[in-house]
């Protein structure tokens, strides 16, 4: 009787994972903020403001010498609550919302919810849930109630609610990839219905969208008017 060895490949058995929705619907976050600020300079400063919750999270963590996924998820919403200065420096008037133990950026038309919804980059949005909380339950219906500022534009008109789904992990840090997303209701297994789906960075080098960044625009150069003739005369 003869011994023989079945060697399988164990990556011909794992199915390749389908390509995640990027995008979903029309382009609609330029359009709720655009009004106060540049939009490629809002995009940028909310994946500014996740990443320095990841880069926290990480030094906290060597300092301490151990951890895992719980104690850095608690570490990154901790400093979260501590950038109201560095949204408000960034963008004059935004401001940070914390209802419910929860946290929101309220910028311009809209109010704005990170999410992490994932670990890996090629996570689909579509795919987050929402946790058992009474705020997400309302945010996932696109409900929000938020006493108007003298920044609004139009205090009459109710904030649009908007979800910053993006990924990331202890390990990897993050985020690995973020999208802005509109909700338009609650699906069975706790996922939402999303209306719009858009990326929260485009690449290139210019900013999202082709709105282009404030390094890349030549600086203003008012025009001179044209220097008078000087008459000059001769003393005899």
């Amino acid at each position: 009787m003869s011994n023989f060895e079945l060697h399988v490949d164990p990556t011909r058995l794992v199915a390749p994972r389908p390509e995640p929705v990027r995008r979903r619907g029309e382009p609609f976050f330029n359009q709720l903020v655009g009004a106060l600020y540049s939009p490629a300079l809002v995009r940028r400063t909310l994946h500014r403001l996740i990443q320095g919750q990841y880069v926290e999270a990480d030094r906290i963590q060597g300092l301490r010498g151990w951890g895992g996924a719980q104690p850095h998820g608690n570490d990154r919403y901790q400093y979260s609550k501590e950038q109201a200065s560095e949204l408000s420096a960034a963008l004059p008037g935004a401001e940070l919302l914390q209802p419910q133990q929860s946290l929101l950026y309220h910028i311009a038309d809209a109010v704005i919810y990170p999410k992490r919804f994932g670990l890996r980059p090629d996570d689909c949005p579509t795919t987050a849930q929402i946790d058992d909380s009474e705020i997400q339950e309302r945010l996932a219906d696109g409900h929000f109630t938020h006493q108007p500022t003298l920044f609004d534009p139009d205090p009459r008109t109710p904030p649009k609610v908007v979800w910053l789904l993006f990924t990331g992990n202890h390990m990897e840090s993050g985020p690995l990839v973020a999208y802005l997303a509109l909700p338009r209701g609650r699906l069975p297994g706790r996922r939402v219905n999303w209306l719009g789906i858009e990326p929260l960075l485009a690449d290139g080098g210019t900013g999202p969208d082709g709105d282009e960044t404030e390094n890349t625009r030549p600086p203003s150069v008012p025009s001179l008017p044209p220097q008078p003739n000087l008459v000059l005369n001769l003393r005899p």
